[in-house]
Order: structure tokens, then sequence, then C-alpha cells
């Protein structure tokens, strides 16, 4: 009975980072507040051009065809990313039904499951928050590794999408997922205890 309850809570943790990343993805203020603080905008000269570019990348992203791009290697690249997202995409469906019927099914333990997962989302905030700051740049080389053959991601000066996604914006994004995750795990755990107060 524990495992099962430590498997679902695990689920759910899983769901909310992939909910929280991909809130992150096609949230355009976002991409605008970066572009401002790490510079982008001053760097092009042209709001209205690095708007655009962010605008028709989330688009593409969510169905679109990309345009604004003509290099090969940065197609490639993005198509990779699309594919990426598109496969968190078919995972929070996945795990969305499946938590329906599993939460369903515990629905006599949902306070256990609700704050076991937050707790599990802490952990895994504080390990990452911590990671991030000590080394990133082995966090972020680790994670293209996993997910990007060859070196298909590693882009030098000169590229669009490296003046566009300057180091700063990824840290910041990792930030921004840490952050929505917390809350929403900060959400279940109180949902935890109003389960277990009635």
């Amino acid at each position: 009975m524990k495992l099962n309850l430590i498997f679902i809570s695990l689920i759910l943790s899983v769901f909310i980072l992939i909910f929280s990343t991909l809130i992150l993805i096609y949230d355009f203020s976002f991409y605008e507040k970066q572009a401002f603080t790490n510079g982008v905008y001053h760097s092009f000269g042209n709001k209205t051009y690095v708007d655009s570019l962010y605008f028709n990348l989330i688009n593409y992203f969510y169905q679109g065809n990309l345009q604004g791009f003509t290099d090969e290697r940065e197609i490639s690249h993005l198509a990779d990313v699309k594919s990426f997202i598109k496969l968190l995409e078919v995972l929070f469906l996945i795990l969305l039904i499946t938590l329906i019927l599993l939460l369903y099914s515990y629905r006599n333990s949902l306070s256990s499951i609700f704050m076991l997962s937050f707790f599990m989302i802490l952990l895994f905030c504080v390990l990452l928050f911590l990671f991030n700051f000590i080394n990133f740049n082995f966090l972020f080389d680790s994670f293209h590794r996993l997910l990007f053959i060859q070196d298909s991601w590693k882009f030098y000066e000169g590229y669009l999408l490296l003046s566009l996604f300057p180091q700063q914006f990824f840290i910041n994004s990792l930030i921004r997922i840490l952050q929505y995750s917390l809350f929403f795990g900060f959400f279940i755990f109180s949902l935890g205890i109003l389960v277990k107060q009635k």
C-alpha cells in the first residue's frame, strides 16, 4: 500500500513539473521580460523584430511553421526542441488520465498522496536550485546531451538563437519552472491538509 502511494505521489510530482515547464514554454510575456532583462532588445535595436521571432517560435512549437530562421543548424535544432515539447505534451495527457484514475481509486488516501508529492517536489526543487548555482553549465550540458544527438545544440557567436537566448535566459527559465512547481506543490499540500481535516 505504501509503495503504491509513493508511486502515485511520484507521478503527481512529475506531472506538476511537466505542467510547469509547458506553462513557461508558451508564456510570451516571459520571453519579453527576459529579452528586456538580458539586453536582447538593446542588442538587436528592434523590439518588434525580436518579439516577432519569439512569437513565431511559440507558434511553431504549438502547431505552426517555423519563420524567421534560415540557418540549417538552427532549424534542425528547433525541430528537435519541438519534438521534445510534443513528447512533454503527450506525457502530460497520459499522466493526467492516469492520475484521474489513480486518485479516484485511492481517494481515501488523497491527503497522504498530496503531502508526499509536495515533499518530493520540494526536495527536487531545492536540489536543482542549489545545483543550478553551483554548476549550471554542467547541468545545461548534461540535459542537452541526454536529449539531443551529437552536438546539434551547440551554437557559437553569430547564431540568431544564441542572440535570442543567452545563458541567463535558461537560468531564469529553470528558476521560473521551479517556482511554478513549488506553487502547485504548496497548493496540493494545502489540499492535503483540507482533506485530512474532513
